[in-house]
């Protein structure tokens, strides 16, 4: 009879209540900004949307995908797009924990997805959380005592590293802590051990000049340079990326204690164990993390998107802790999975909470097309300030948010709202019946390009709405 594993037991209950919670807050994880854009573009094309350059979000697109040719309801559409990335999640828990036998990657996966995630939660299967994932599938790999060195499986390797660098650059840094923490812990002394995390550290040098000449990373990898670097060390607590961490554990929130008590307690037993170089390679690595956030994100972000940002801290906790600290003997079975489903609990709690924003969010755009039920036109404008900006945060994807819900009932119900920031201002071929604007950078969008199956908007002008909706 097969022993009770409280590693993998804990593991799958958290896959289920994730699945949950995908499914009960799809419409809210669907209809908004980027994750709205993206699922358009998806049932626009009916192929892979694939964004700067990121691959390694094509796993979770299979099953949508499968499901527009399948010619389903947008609804479930909507609701297959929200629980795909678990299932893609679930699926590599599986391959860590049964296939490579590593509990400590398995479990580390639905750490990734909570212990440092609120909002982002809502933001559909980002290429950033995907690329986390495959650290961990790498993570076991390393770890996988059947692994040898011979060239198969040093190509598996290379492409696992391959894998997680096109899924996101926010990869190279857990991704490079992970090697070296099993460098350390096989000997780094040993030339060979070094050949991996060398391979990462070349990789991450060469996407960091490569990076420069690409529009979206480039954006952000530019600011990676000596300038900001010695801004950053006499400011190490006063930029914004320490400081969003530091609001949000003792002042605005408690969204990151948990995980500060965590490396607290991991901290404590490295040092216990007298385990000395993996306790500072710890240290290191969440410092050199913050201070590469610090440049990155030094004329700030949105609350949200901080929160994805700030995902990756829970690898730098997650392996010492699941590798050293529980160390997978099963005498302490029972502990370990208190201490998860208490991990789980309130990570969980907090993310449902947080919910509740997003169900209003939804509720508002739900009274934006109710108003405009009361015009014969389908197709509107209206300025920024006569928007509730307290739910409508970020306004250039409200045009694909409210055909996106309005289409949900069936095709001719579909409705458009775009926002502009001046209504006197604001110039386009209006006379063009033909046209959809989409958003700020697609505004010449044919409604003859539109995917009737699911968007039957009429070919009128657009409407014009002076008044404030609260």
């Amino acid at each position: 009879m097969a022993k009770f594993n409280a590693y993998r037991m804990a593991g799958h209950l958290a896959f289920i209540i994730l699945l949950t919670y995908s499914a009960y807050f799809f419409l809210e994880r669907t209809i908004f900004i980027d994750s709205a854009c993206q699922i358009f573009n998806l049932i626009q094309a009916k192929t892979f949307q694939v964004y700067a350059g990121r691959y390694g979000v094509v796993f979770s697109e299979l099953i949508p995908l499968v499901a527009v040719h399948s010619g389903l309801q947008l609804k479930t559409i909507l609701f297959v797009i929200s629980i795909a990335p678990v299932l893609l999640y679930y699926f590599v828990f599986l391959l860590c924990s049964y296939f490579l036998k590593s509990d400590a990657a398995g479990l580390c996966i639905p750490l990734i997805l909570i212990l440092c995630v609120r909002d982002s939660f809502y933001l559909i299967g980002t290429e950033a959380t995907q690329g986390l994932v495959y650290i961990m599938l790498f993570f076991a790999w390393l770890y996988w005592k059947k692994r040898k060195n011979n060239m198969w499986h040093s190509i598996i390797t290379l492409l696992l590293i391959l894998l997680c660098v096109i899924t996101h650059p926010v990869t190279l840094i857990p991704l490079f802590f992970v090697a070296c923490y099993y460098a350390i812990e096989q000997g780094w002394t040993n030339w060979k051990n070094l050949v991996i995390p060398c391979t990462i550290a070349v990789l991450s040098i060469l996407k960091l000049i490569i990076g420069h000449t690409t529009s979206h990373d480039g954006m952000h990898l530019s600011k990676v340079n000596a300038d900001n670097a010695i801004q950053a060390i006499p400011d190490f607590f006063q930029m914004f990326a320490v400081n969003f961490f530091i609001r949000h554990t003792f002042i605005e929130s408690n969204r990151y204690l948990l995980w500060l008590i965590l490396v607290v307690i991991t901290a404590c037993v490295l040092i216990y164990q007298r385990k000395y170089l993996k306790f500072t390679w710890m240290t290191c690595g969440i410092f050199v993390f913050f201070f590469i956030s610090n440049m990155v994100y030094k004329d700030g972000e949105a609350g949200i998107m901080m929160d994805k940002a700030l995902a990756p801290l829970s690898i730098f906790v997650g392996v010492p802790l699941m590798v050293e600290v529980l160390n997978e003997k099963y005498k302490k079975s029972y502990v370990v999975l208190f201490v998860l489903v208490v991990i789980v609990f309130l990570r969980i709690r907090d993310i449902s909470l947080t919910g509740k924003t997003y169900t209003k969010r939804l509720a508002y755009i739900e009274r934006v097309l109710d108003y405009t039920k009361q015009f014969p036109e389908r197709k509107f404008v209206i300025e920024r300030k006569n928007i509730s900006e307290k739910h409508i945060k970020v306004p250039w994807a409200f045009a694909f948010e409210t055909l996106l819900f309005s289409s949900i009932q069936n095709p001719d119900s579909s409705r458009t709202v775009y926002i502009v920031d001046d209504i006197n201002a604001f110039e386009t071929n209006s006379q063009n019946k033909n046209l959809f604007l989409a958003a700020p950078f697609w505004r010449d969008m044919r409604i003859d390009d539109l995917n009737l199956t699911y968007f039957n908007l009429p070919k009128e002008k657009y409407r014009i709405i002076g008044e404030k909706i609260q």
